[in-house]
């Protein structure tokens, strides 16, 4: 057997806690608060922390098998003495209640495992204890090959003596890996990195750590697009975190949704990388596995760090990051192991041996593309000449070589939406699907006003307003994305208020609301064509809503009726943006018609874009074709499902080039998406396996939605 040539050490050193992981078992449907034998606890303990990290990498070394000429050496804190209890004072105790939760909401599966019900908090240990219960077990010679930092602010960082020696080493280059939580750019650790290291430092932080900063702003579930670019403009203009800019990399992890790498290239540029999943937004992924998680970012730098040490002189940080996260899912879905009543001979422990295997696979589960810098926009407007198109956001889309959009449209409607267009974010609201960037975080930031109305006590209504060109499919919009954030639990009623013969046919509107409120559902109110005229002045309907709007209530005669928690939906006719309904009164008309009180009772708005060219300006929406390829397809699917044939394992749309071409790039759909339908419905495709030209309707029907020519 040959021995091996060559030796690699890592020495990991931090913060250590104790984690008590608290399990408890519910037998019977009883009150929480009221003794019951039938329920059970039981507190089972692990070292947390700088610890924990350091078994997991050194089973990572284990589970890696690596080739016989490198042996990994790893030097970490040394196993507590005697017996530990807690509020023990020589460490840190870290406290959470575990319960048994479905492996996923979506299955029927009866098996359960175990995840964070509530995490509980940190007992601190005494000042003086600390040295004694984080004892340093650092041996072997030489230069260690990485240094493993894990920072937690809870006193590591301001003791030098607990620090590894390599750190003080004028000679040592070793590379670090600093895995960190705020407050930064303070502490005697931070100040020595810097100051030393920082051209070797790869620090990690969470972009929840960041977002806590009272002075960082980064969005949160609006966009990839827009979480990245805010991002890269903190970490390189924000003087509070600017510092983590100066380290050769930097890792801000989204969890089990992605993570961002900021690195210094030669020359001083930074060069900013997203990782993330085109299905889902960050915070989505874990909804369908009910309950909380410890240990993902001990996950994310177990990965990282064996790339590091494992590589050679240049770090693989794309494959540590691909294979943290795809560990951190594996942690979320399997728990804590498998959840039952027999807490006795049971453990509730960090799957060590299992996550150690996964990062060993090396498995790549996240897309990858280059952040623009918002820096460039910036100065674009700053020069004031901007060139065509310009003005627009960036996009993920606009950076895949995916060839002509004409060509990436043309696949969606054959292939599906998936194949064409796998690493690119997709927006999925029920049946809604977009990859609009404007339309996606238009719609986060109503489903995110909606789930947070939900969540809250309500007097009042939460006023929504929504505007598109006719046919845009505005109600279907809203109908659906209120169904995918509150499944079953919302009512729609739709009233066209043109058809209203006076303000007093509201109030039989306003019963229904509150009947269906008072049933225990949340209305989802859709006020059609509330901009319309009302004996012959504009917008006069506005006024009878103020009064609902801002108070939950409105007047019958004497009698004052409180509306209940509901959404309104005013959906517009004359404006195809809000900026258009906002802008088209003169001054004077636009005080008496209420139109400011009107808009500052409104929580949000949506502009629904629909399948045509907004203002036909192709440098300023490029992207329509694709808006059309999309619900093309959606619309084929529902009503032509026989035209699918299966080629492959895809789904493979049989449709003639020119008819799709045509349908594609014709210059307008005359009532948007109605139109489009309209066309197929009145096409002769029953029975048939191919979308034939000969399956198309006359010209003269054509022209009811289309130039038919």
């Amino acid at each position: 057997m040959n021995k091996p040539s060559r030796r690699k050490s890592i020495i990991i050193a931090g913060d250590v806690t104790i984690d008590w992981n608290i399990a408890r078992v519910q037998r019977m449907d009883s009150p929480t608060n009221v003794w019951s034998a039938d329920n059970l606890s039981h507190a089972f303990y692990q070292r947390g922390g700088d610890a924990l990290l350091a078994d997991l990498i050194e089973a990572v070394a284990d589970a890696s098998n690596q080739s016989k000429q490198t042996a990994i050496e790893v030097l970490k804190m040394s196993e507590p003495v005697g017996q530990i209890g807690p509020g023990d004072r020589r460490f840190h105790h870290a406290y959470a209640l575990w319960a048994p939760f479905e492996v996923d909401s979506r299955t029927a599966r009866d098996q359960k495992v175990w995840r964070v019900a509530e995490f509980l908090g940190i007992h601190r240990a005494g000042t003086e204890a600390e040295a004694t219960g984080n004892e340093k077990n650092e041996s072997g010679g030489g230069t260690p090959a990485l240094i493993v930092l894990d920072d937690a602010n809870l006193g590591f960082r301001d003791h030098p003596e607990r620090w590894p020696k390599a750190l003080s080493s004028r000679t040592a280059r070793p590379w670090i890996l600093l895995k960190i939580v705020p407050p930064l750019a303070t502490g005697d650790l931070w100040n020595c990195l810097q100051r030393n290291h920082s051209e070797r430092v790869v620090a990690l932080i969470t972009a929840n750590d960041l977002r806590h900063h009272p002075e960082v702003h980064v969005s949160r579930e609006i966009s990839w697009e827009r979480t990245a670019q805010d991002l890269v403009w903190e970490l390189m203009y924000n003087p509070r975190i600017s510092g983590l800019a100066a380290f050769a990399h930097t890792i801000i992890s989204f969890d089990t949704a992605g993570a961002m790498l900021l690195s210094r290239k030669s020359g001083g540029t930074l060069e900013a990388t997203l990782f993330f999943d085109p299905g889902t937004m960050e915070g989505e992924w874990c909804r369908h596995y009910p309950g909380g998680m410890i240990g993902y970012t001990s996950c994310l730098a177990a990965g990282i760090a064996w790339e590091m040490v494992a590589g050679a002189s240049k770090p693989d940080l794309h494959g540590g990051i691909q294979a943290g996260i795809s560990a951190m899912r594996h942690l979320h879905i399997e728990g804590y192991g498998s959840a039952g009543t027999d807490l006795e001979n049971k453990s509730v422990a960090f799957p060590i041996s299992s996550i150690a295997k996964k990062i060993a696979e090396r498995r790549s589960c996240l897309a990858t593309v280059p952040v623009s810098s918002p820096a460039e926009k910036l100065s674009i407007s700053i020069d004031g000449a901007a060139p065509e198109g310009s003005t627009r956001l960036w996009t993920i889309l606009e950076t895949q070589e995916l060839g002509s959009l004409e060509h990436i449209a043309g696949k969606i409607v054959r292939e599906g939406l998936e194949l064409a267009l796998s690493a690119v974010p997709v927006g999925r609201y029920g049946k809604l699907v977009t990859v609009d960037r404007k339309e996606i975080e238009a719609l986060n930031c109503i489903g995110n006003l909606i789930r947070e109305f939900y969540r809250q006590p309500q007097r009042t209504p939460l006023s929504i307003a929504v505007f598109g060109p006719p046919g845009s499919g505005k109600s279907f919009a809203v109908k659906q994305l209120a169904d995918s954030v509150k499944p079953g639990e919302i009512d729609t009623l739709a009233f066209n208020i043109s058809q209203l013969g006076g303000p007093e046919d509201l109030l039989d509107a306003f019963h229904q609301v509150r009947d269906k409120a008072l049933s225990g559902k949340i209305p989802l109110v859709f006020w059609d064509e509330f901009d319309t005229t009302l004996d012959g002045q504009p917008l006069g309907w506005l006024r009878y809503f103020l009064a609902p709007m801002q108070d939950g209530e409105y007047q019958e005669g004497q009698i004052i009726h409180p509306i209940g928690k509901s959404i309104f939906v005013f959906a517009g006719s004359t404006g195809h943006n809000m900026e258009a309904f906002a802008a088209k009164l003169d001054e004077g008309e636009y005080q008496n018609k209420k139109l400011p009180d009107f808009i500052s009772r409104l929580r949000g708005f949506l502009n629904i874009l629909g399948p045509n060219c907004q203002g036909n300006n192709l440098a300023e929406d490029p992207y329509y074709i694709i808006r059309r390829a999309i619900l093309l397809r959606s619309l084929l699917e529902r009503h032509a499902p026989q035209l699918l044939h299966n080629s492959g394992g895809k789904k493979v749309m049989d449709i003639d080039d020119g008819v799709l071409r045509a349908l594609l790039l014709t210059g307008e759909y005359k009532h948007g998406a109605r139109s489009l339908e309209g066309i197929i419905l009145t096409c002769q495709l029953s029975g048939k396996n191919c979308f034939e030209r000969s399956n198309l309707p006359t010209e003269a029907q054509l022209n009811l939605h289309v130039d038919g020519r």
